[in-house]
């Protein structure tokens, strides 16, 4: 029934999809905390936040791909933002007015492929997210 000797650790959850959980926390929401932060402090995320962290965002998930799709598509999405923060910080107006929601809507694009690719690593193939989990079933 369970996969692994640990899965019956949790019988509510198993753990390949605990890992995908993880992974999903860790790689798509807690690094969108500071949008949330300057959301709540300030009532809105400024381009330039948005452009500049979007940049890094991408950069940083597509590293961390096994696809070199993604990862070519993460390096042309972050240059694309560096080159609109600049716009945003110039004040050029279609930077200012249609940057932003091109941009929340290719990082969701970018954030679903990953996700898709993250789900059939942890649950399909049930590779562990975090080394240190392989490792106690290995000592066993």
């Amino acid at each position: 029934m369970f996969t692994t000797p640990h899965e019956a650790d949790n019988p509510w959850l198993p753990l390949h999809i605990q890992q995908f959980v993880v992974c999903c926390l860790f790689h798509f929401l807690i690094p969108l905390l500071p949008f949330a932060v300057e959301y709540f402090v300030d009532g809105r995320v400024s381009p330039g936040t948005l452009t500049v962290g979007a940049a890094v965002y991408v950069l940083v998930i597509g590293n961390s791909s096994r696809s070199a799709a993604l990862f070519g598509i993460s390096v042309a999405l972050g240059i694309i933002y560096t080159i609109l923060f600049g716009l945003v910080l110039g004040k050029v107006p279609a930077a200012t007015t249609r940057g932003p929601f091109l941009i929340a809507w290719s990082v969701g694009l970018f954030v679903f492929f990953h996700g898709l690719e993250r789900f059939k690593r942890h649950v399909m193939v049930r590779e562990p997210y975090w080394e240190f989990a392989n490792r106690r079933e290995r000592e066993e």
